[in-house]
């Protein structure tokens, strides 16, 4: 399971990061923005891909779809990178 997070910069663009790749900031690939929060959403990311969630489990005994929206931050778990998209890495 990932974990994915949307963010909504102030100048319009939507770019989303995943738990399974390596983030440095959360930047905006249109205007270069650093999103206020981006240190604490790295740590949420680099932690949520460390736990160890077992396939055994029933995805809808979970309950992790939809995990947390703000104003500019949606979480949300995904199966597979397929329904993520991006319009370049963020590095």
């Amino acid at each position: 399971m990932i974990l994915k997070a949307t963010i909504k910069c102030s100048c319009g663009c939507s770019y989303e990061m995943v738990s399974c790749k390596n983030h440095e900031l959360a930047k905006c690939p249109n205007c270069s923005k650093v999103f206020s929060e981006s240190e604490k959403l790295v740590d949420i990311l680099k932690i949520f891909n460390s736990i160890n969630l077992t396939e055994e489990k029933n995805d809808s005994d979970l309950g992790f779809d939809h995990i947390f929206h703000y104003e500019s931050l949606t979480l949300n778990t995904v199966k597979s990178l397929s329904t993520v998209s991006y319009e370049r890495d963020n590095e």
